[in-house]
């Protein structure tokens, strides 16, 4: 019987670590947009022609917090009112705070409700099948 031998951990490289900060910038960015955000095109740096761990750095420095702050809000939690983004970010956690408020009303003024089970019908029961070979029929006699 052999040991298996574990697989050896591979490091990733500076260039994979670079691309998966930036995706990870742009599904922020994605999300931002999808609620109403405005973000500059600009906030995203290009990609530089030889990548180091600054530029790694750079991409890990570019915070939420700074995205709201380069950015512009028009969502719902303003009425569509066009303000700078950190407004727009502070909106829309007071509107959160409100409906979660809400939410917990709703539950403690609601009677908690009790899991009945349904009635299940009452069967005949039956003898427990046990298996038992057949005898062999006797020859009948005249």
């Amino acid at each position: 019987m052999s040991a298996k031998k574990a697989k050896k951990y591979k490091k990733p490289t500076i260039k994979e670590l670079y691309y998966k900060e930036r995706e990870k910038l742009k599904r922020r960015i994605k999300a931002a947009e999808s609620r109403g955000y405005d973000v500059p095109a600009d906030f995203l740096p290009p990609i530089p022609k030889k990548i180091t761990r600054g530029s790694i750095r750079r991409l890990q420095s570019l915070t939420p917090k700074k995205m709201y702050e380069k950015s512009r809000y028009g969502g719902e939690a303003t009425g569509g009112e066009i303000v700078p983004g950190l407004e727009g970010r502070k909106a829309e956690r007071s509107e959160a705070a409100k409906k979660g408020a809400e939410t917990r009303r709703r539950k403690k003024q609601k009677e908690p409700e009790r899991w009945e089970l349904p009635e299940i019908p009452e069967q005949e029961e039956k003898a427990p099948y046990v298996w038992a070979p057949e005898e062999p029929e006797a020859p009948e006699e005249p």
